[in-house]
């Protein structure tokens, strides 16, 4: 039990470093002063110097600079077949000389129900340099930093670096366009003191999103972890509501799912209507600040075609989501069955 514990910590691991509902198309489509002759040289130097500082900037927005989202607040929420979740998001982002960071902060689901002292949180930094993009990853077991990404982003592209668990592995960049980038890392040599192997793995990004899909390969079995929502502020949104109220009225909120211009929810009314929405996210409306609309038509339920439009306003406000009807078809008694007011957050 206790290597298997071990062995599900370290394919966390290794989902989180090598390694977030999703755009259609982006899945569809699956990065010192001295005399005047030491002025002259200074300005010569100063001259390479913002030459190679243009070069670089050029460079990384042509094919660096766009891999990963850099607003403070985005996050993403992975799953994976190993049973468990996942949680990240952007802390900071520091511009320097030559190079980018991009700091992550994040932490595993803790799958023992709360029986292990293990600390699950971890620390990403996304070092975007000249000649590609380095990952440094810092956790409970110790640090590691090695070249996530590699110029030229071009497929057949491979270099060696350090990897998971005292190990070296080698990626190839197996396919890249304007939208993915698919990375493929072997293990070329294992840690003689580990008893498990994870022998390769595939990481799948999206341009401008991040880490969709990571499969991972360890014994002959296979794990993997899947994007579910992201985008900015999202844990601010996801998790469950209940509706406040003095009277017999009751009702809840579910927000289960998000990506950067879409919510996805459940609305459930004591009053008599359960409002769920059962084909996608595509129903809701763009997300525009703190607000989110979903509009619907729904069968009056009278034998006949006809039907009502409802249209549900979500406004974000603190901890709480305030819900307003709107637009309604006018003289349908039924319009009032969805509880508008304050539905405040319980559960994340």
């Amino acid at each position: 039990m206790k290597k298997m514990c071990s062995c599900i910590v370290v394919l966390s691991m290794l989902l989180t470093g090598c390694t977030g509902l999703v755009d259609k198309e982006a899945v569809s489509n699956a990065i010192d002063e001295g005399d005047g002759s030491n002025k002259a040289d200074t300005s010569n130097t100063q001259e390479a110097s913002n030459h190679d500082s243009q070069q670089l900037d050029e460079k990384a927005g042509s094919t660096l600079d766009n891999v990963l989202p850099d607003t403070i607040g985005y996050g993403w929420r992975y799953y994976g077949s190993v049973e468990y979740g996942r949680s990240e998001s952007i802390v900071d982002v520091k511009q320097l000389d030559h190079e980018k960071h991009i700091i992550v902060q994040g932490a595993i689901d803790d799958m023992s129900g709360g029986e292990s002292s293990r600390d699950y949180s971890f620390t990403k930094t996304y070092k975007i340099v000249e000649d590609g993009i380095k990952l440094n990853h810092q956790d409970s077991s110790g640090e590691t930093e090695f070249y996530w990404i590699k110029e030229p982003i071009e497929v057949g592209n491979t270099w060696e670096h350090p990897w998971y668990e005292d190990s070296t592995g080698k990626s190839e960049i197996v396919k890249a366009d304007e939208q993915n980038i698919v990375v493929r890392t072997e293990r070329v040599e294992p840690n003689p003191l580990q008893s498990y192997n994870i022998t390769e793995s595939v990481m799948t990004i999206t341009r401008g999103i991040g880490i969709m899909k990571e499969e991972l390969v360890m014994e002959g079995f296979d794990f993997s972890a899947g994007l579910d929502s992201y985008g900015e502020h999202i844990f601010d949104w996801l998790g469950y509501y209940e509706f406040e109220s003095n009277d017999d009225q009751s009702g809840y909120v579910t927000i289960y799912k998000m990506n950067k211009n879409e919510i996805a929810f459940d609305l459930f009314s004591m009053k008599g209507v359960e409002f769920e929405n059962e084909t996608g996210m595509q129903k809701i409306g763009k997300i525009e600040g703190n607000r989110a609309v979903f509009k619907e038509e729904i069968p009056l339920g009278d034998g006949s075609k006809s039907t009502y439009t409802v249209q549900v306003v979500l406004e974000k406000i603190g901890d709480t989501i305030q819900v307003t009807t709107d637009n309604v078809t006018p003289d349908y008694s039924g319009s009032d069955l969805i509880i508008d007011g304050i539905y405040k957050k319980v559960s994340p």
